[in-house]
């Protein structure tokens, strides 16, 4: 099994967060969700339709070592994605964006109370 170098570096920087980085990273996390789905459906009314990734198989050509200690090139089993464009129906996606909207307007009132208890809990009360 293969692990990308990049994915193990990123976990073992994720370790490193303190408690009170971790906390605010966790109390802003819903925000960054719909900030990142607030900019998809503004691009999909923008564009006129929405853009969707889909999967598919496919062979990738590596290079195998043989039990003679020789190499050679063989395939293996992959996966890529594909973007593929999907019809909207823009009074939706308006509809949708303005539910994103209001969301997001909770969560931006509610977060100052969060980070301040994230301050708290780190200065150990």
């Amino acid at each position: 099994m293969r692990i990308p170098i990049a994915i193990l570096v990123l976990a073992a920087l994720a370790g490193c967060a303190t408690p009170e980085q971790a906390c605010i990273r966790d109390a802003t996390r819903e925000l960054r969700v719909l900030d990142t789905l607030i900019g998809e459906t503004r691009a999909n009314l923008a564009r006129g339709y929405a853009v969707q990734s889909e999967s598919e198989p496919t062979l990738r050509l590596v290079l195998c070592s043989k039990p003679d200690d020789h190499f050679t090139f063989c395939t293996e089993p992959g996966l890529r994605s594909i973007r593929k464009p999907v019809a909207i129906d823009p009074e939706t996606e308006q509809r949708k964006l303005t539910a994103l909207m209001r969301k997001r307007q909770e969560l931006q009132r509610a977060l100052p109370a969060r980070l301040r208890a994230c301050r708290q809990e780190a200065a150990g009360g």
